[in-house]
């Protein structure tokens, strides 16, 4: 078996094994982007899935022409999954912090490996809901943290 394609998957490959990784990795393009470099602006159509294999990103995003920084991604960490199932404007902005290298799928490359490799895309469909209900969940904490309420008709 050869070396992992991603020298630090994230959980959301984890269930994948060592072929399956190397698999989904030809599905993708390996990327190096030099610090300052907008993978994502909000507001922009987005349809592509990253995965961080080493570097720093911020994400952010902007409310009433303030720029409010949520989150920084390292190694091993994902970016964009939701525009892979709901492509669209991108409700923040990342940006690499550092030179990076990273790997990205488009949702056509994305659905293109689900449907050429039953079990391994299902694996993979699955660690991204699971993935997705977490944020959710982190979500409804720090709602209920706040005492604030979700908007009508949300769910």
């Amino acid at each position: 078996m050869s070396p992992s394609p991603f020298p630090s998957p994230p959980a959301l490959l984890s269930a994948l094994d060592e072929d399956e990784l190397a698999a989904l990795h030809g599905f993708g393009i390996d990327l190096e982007v030099p610090a300052g470099t907008h993978l994502i602006d909000q507001g922009k159509d987005q349809d592509r899935l990253y995965v961080v294999l080493d570097g720093r990103l911020v994400v952010s995003r902007s409310n009433a022409g303030q720029s409010v920084d949520l989150a920084e991604l390292r190694a091993g960490e994902m970016f964009g999954e939701v525009s892979v199932f709901d492509p669209g404007p991108a409700s923040a902005t990342v940006t690499s912090t550092s030179d990076a290298r990273l790997w990205f799928i488009d949702r056509r490359e994305f659905e293109r490996f689900v449907q050429s490799n039953a079990a391994s895309g299902a694996k993979l469909l699955r660690a991204v809901a699971k993935e997705l209900a977490g944020r959710i969940r982190v979500l409804d904490a720090n709602v209920e943290g706040r005492g604030g309420r979700l908007a009508e008709g949300w769910w």
